[in-house]
C-alpha cells in the first residue's frame, strides 16, 4: 500500500497534490526532458527519472536532489524494450512513489532517404516513439482515473501538422503522439485528468548531429527547452494540445491551408538545398554553449543600437543637408525660437526610432531575464511598459499635433522599420551565400543581371514611347539592341554555371565521402557512440520536435 509520501509528495505540496503524486519523466538526462526535470523540481515534485544512460542520470538526479530537495528515482531503461512500461511501474513502486503526472518525453528522429534507413531502425523508433507512451500511459492513467487527478503530457512535433519527406517514419510517430494526446484529453478529462499533446519546433540542443537533421535555420526559428516546457506546463489542464512559440504556431496554419502537395514539394526542394549534416555532437553541443543564454537578447539590442544610430545620421546628416536647417530633437536648447521661420534650427520627430523600440526591448529583456513560470513579475513589467509607452504617446503626440508634426513621425517609423529589415537581412544574406559555391553564386548574378536587361528592354520603351509619348530615339534603339542580346547570353551563362554547380557539388560529394540529405542514410547519421553506460544515448534521452532534442 502507497502512503501519504507517495501519494502526495514529501511536503504536500500544491503540484502534488494537484496530480496526485510524483512526476515521471522520460528522456530526463537532456535537452526537454532535462528541463521538464528541473521545472518540476523547482514545485517540489518528487520525480522519477527515465532514461538510458545510468550514471549521467544518477549524477543528475543527485543535482536536483540536493537543489530542491526532493526525491529523485532514477529507472535506467531502454523504452524500446517490450516490457519497459511494466519495469518503470515496478521502479516506482519499488521507491513508494505513485505516478501522478506523467511526461511522454522520450524519443528520436532519423532524417534520410526512407529507402537507406536501416529496417531495424526505423521499427524501433516507432516503439520508442508510439508504442511506449502508449504503454506508459496505459500503465498509470487507470490509477490517475481512479485518484481524480492526474497529468500526461505526449511531447509531439511541428513536424504532426505536415507530411515531412526525409523525416517521413519520425513525422508520422509525431502524427500519432498528438493524436492519441488529444483523444485521451477528451476521454480522461471527464475523470479529472489533464493530459497535453505539445508540439514544439527546433529547440536548441545537441539533436541535430545525432539525428542528421542539416536544418540550421528554420522557419518557425530555434527555442530554448525552458520555453518549451513553459510553453507545456502553462496549457496543461487549459487546452488539449499547444504549440509552442507564434512562429511555429504560423507554420502550422500555413502548412494546413495550402494544398498537401505543394507543401510536400516545398520540402523537399528545402531540403535537397541543404548542405549535409556532418558536425559532431560536440561540435554543435560547443555551439550550444556558446549562443545559448544572452545570445538573442545580445543580437536583438545591437540591431537597435544599429537601426537608432542610422535613423540619427539619416536625420542630423542627409535631412539637415537637403533642408539647410540643424534638425535637433530638442531645438530650445540652440535657439530659444527654433519654431520661427528665420530660425537655422527645427524641431525633429526622429526620436520616435527610439519610442518604437521601447516595447520591443522590454519584451526582450522580460524573455531573457524573467523565467516564464514567473507570470506575476512578467505581468507587472508588460503593464509598465504599456503605461510608459501610453504617457510618452500622449505626451509627445500632443507636442507632434500641436506643431503638425505626425506625418513626418510616421515617416521616421515607416524608415525604422526598413533600416530594421534591412539590418536583419545584413545578418542573414551573408551565411547563406557562404553555403552557395563560386559558381552557383556567379550563376544567381548573372540571372539577376539578365531579368533586369530583359525587363528593361521591355519597360523602357514602353514608359518612353507608350505613355510619355515620345519618339524612338538613337539612344533606345542603342539600350534595346544592347539589352536584349546582352539579357540572353547572361540567361545562357546561368544556366550553364548552375549545371557546373550541380555537377561540381555532386563530384564533391563523391570525394569526400558524405551523402547529400536525399540519399543520407540513417546508419551513417545514428552512430554507434552510444555503446557505454555513461554515453549519451540518442534514442531515450532525445526526442527530435522537426531537428530538435528533447
Amino acid at each position: 500500500m502507497i502512503g501519504e509520501h507517495a501519494r502526495f509528495g514529501a511536503d504536500g505540496n500544491a503540484w502534488s497534490r494537484r496530480f496526485g503524486g510524483a512526476a515521471l519523466v522520460t528522456g530526463a538526462s537532456s535537452g526537454i526532458g532535462e528541463a521538464f526535470a528541473r521545472a518540476l523540481a523547482a514545485h517540489r515534485m518528487d520525480l522519477i527519472l527515465v532514461a538510458r544512460g545510468h550514471e549521467r542520470l544518477r549524477a543528475f538526479a543527485s543535482e536536483l536532489e540536493a537543489e530542491h530537495g526532493v526525491r529523485a528515482v532514477v529507472v535506467p531503461v531502454d523504452l524500446g524494450r517490450p516490457d519497459a512500461a511494466r519495469v518503470v511501474r515496478a521502479a516506482a513502486e519499488a521507491a513508494g512513489l505513485s505516478v501522478g503526472l506523467l511526461v511522454n518525453n522520450a524519443g528520436y528522429g532519423l532524417f534520410g532517404d526512407f529507402t537507406e534507413q536501416d529496417p531495424a531502425v526505423q521499427t524501433d523508433m516507432i516503439d520508442v516513439n508510439c508504442r511506449a507512451p502508449v504503454a506508459l500511459a496505459r500503465e498509470f492513467a487507470p490509477d490517475m482515473a481512479n485518484r481524480g487527478c492526474g497529468g500526461i503530457i505526449f511531447v509531439s512535433s511541428i513536424a504532426a501538422y505536415q507530411p515531412t519527406p526525409y523525416f517521413s517514419v519520425y513525422a508520422a510517430t509525431k502524427v500519432f503522439d498528438l493524436f492519441v494526446a488529444e483523444a485521451l484529453w477528451a476521454e480522461l478529462g471527464r475523470h479529472g485528468v489533464e493530459v497535453l499533446g505539445l508540439s514544439p519546433g527546433h529547440v536548441r540542443t545537441r539533436f541535430q548531429a545525432r539525428s542528421g537533421d542539416p536544418v540550421t535555420n528554420p522557419p518557425g526559428g530555434v527555442s530554448q527547452p525552458e520555453e518549451i516546457v513553459a510553453t507545456a506546463l502553462s496549457a496543461l489542464g487549459r487546452k488539449p494540445s499547444a504549440i509552442s512559440g507564434l512562429r511555429n504556431v504560423a507554420v502550422s496554419v500555413l502548412v494546413r491551408v495550402l494544398p498537401r502537395t505543394v507543401v510536400m514539394h516545398a520540402a523537399m526542394r528545402y531540403f535537397d538545398r541543404l548542405p549535409p549534416a556532418c558536425a559532431s555532437v560536440e561540435a554543435v553541443a560547443r555551439a550550444t554553449a556558446t549562443t545559448s543564454g544572452n545570445g538573442r537578447f545580445v543580437r536583438t539590442v545591437a540591431r537597435m543600437l544599429a537601426t537608432f544610430l542610422a535613423v540619427s545620421f539619416i536625420d542630423v546628416v542627409v535631412c539637415s543637408l537637403v533642408t539647410h536647417k540643424l534638425r535637433f530633437w530638442f531645438p530650445a536648447w540652440i535657439d530659444a525660437h527654433w519654431d520661427s521661420p528665420d530660425s537655422w534650427v527645427t524641431y525633429s520627430q526622429s526620436y520616435v526610432a527610439g519610442i518604437v523600440f521601447i516595447p520591443l526591448l522590454a519584451a526582450e529583456a522580460v524573455r531573457e531575464f524573467v523565467p516564464k513560470v514567473a507570470a506575476a513579475v512578467r505581468t507587472a513589467i508588460t503593464a509598465g511598459t504599456v503605461a510608459v509607452l501610453g504617457f510618452i504617446v500622449w505626451w509627445k503626440g500632443g507636442l507632434m499635433l500641436q506643431y503638425h508634426k505626425e506625418q513626418e513621425a510616421v515617416a521616421w517609423v515607416v524608415l525604422t522599420a526598413v533600416i530594421w529589415g534591412l539590418i536583419r537581412v545584413g545578418e542573414e544574406l551573408p551565411a547563406r551565400v557562404a553555403q552557395m559555391s563560386p559558381r552557383r553564386l556567379a550563376a544567381w548574378l548573372a540571372r539577376g543581371v539578365s531579368v533586369f536587361f530583359l525587363v528593361m528592354a521591355v519597360v523602357d520603351p514602353l514608359l518612353c514611347v507608350g505613355v510619355q509619348k515620345l519618339p524612338w530615339t538613337k539612344g533606345l534603339f542603342v539600350e534595346v539592341g544592347f539589352f536584349v542580346p546582352a539579357g540572353v547570353a547572361l540567361w545562357a551563362l546561368a544556366r550553364r554555371l548552375s549545371a557546373d554547380a550541380t555537377e561540381d557539388r555532386r563530384v564533391a560529394v563523391l570525394e569526400s565521402g558524405f551523402l547529400p540529405p536525399r540519399i543520407a542514410t540513417a546508419k551513417r547519421n545514428r552512430t554507434d557512440e552510444v555503446t557505454s553506460e555513461n554515453a549519451v544515448d540518442p534514442r531515450i534521452e532525445t526526442n527530435n520536435t522537426f531537428g530538435a532534442d528533447q
